[in-house]
C-alpha cells in the first residue's frame, strides 16, 4: 500500500512540473501572439489607400 501512495505522490509531482512548463510555454506563446497582432493591426499592406467611393452624381440604370 505504501508503494502505491509513494508512486502517486511522485506522479503528482511530475504532473505539477509538466503543468508549470506548459503554463510558461502558453504565456510565451500568448505574448508572441499579442505582439504580432499589434504589429499587424498597425501595419498597412504596402498599397496606397483608395479614395472613398461617393457614388455617381447621377442616377445609373442597369439592365438586370
Amino acid at each position: 500500500m505504501k508503494e502505491l501512495l509513494t508512486g502517486a505522490k511522485k506522479k503528482e509531482a511530475a504532473d505539477d512540473s509538466r503543468f508549470a512548463e506548459l503554463s510558461q510555454a502558453r504565456e510565451n506563446d500568448r505574448k508572441a501572439f499579442d505582439e504580432l497582432h499589434t504589429q499587424l493591426s498597425t501595419t498597412g499592406n504596402g498599397q496606397p489607400l483608395r479614395p472613398a467611393t461617393t457614388g455617381a452624381g447621377v442616377a445609373v440604370t442597369t439592365d438586370c
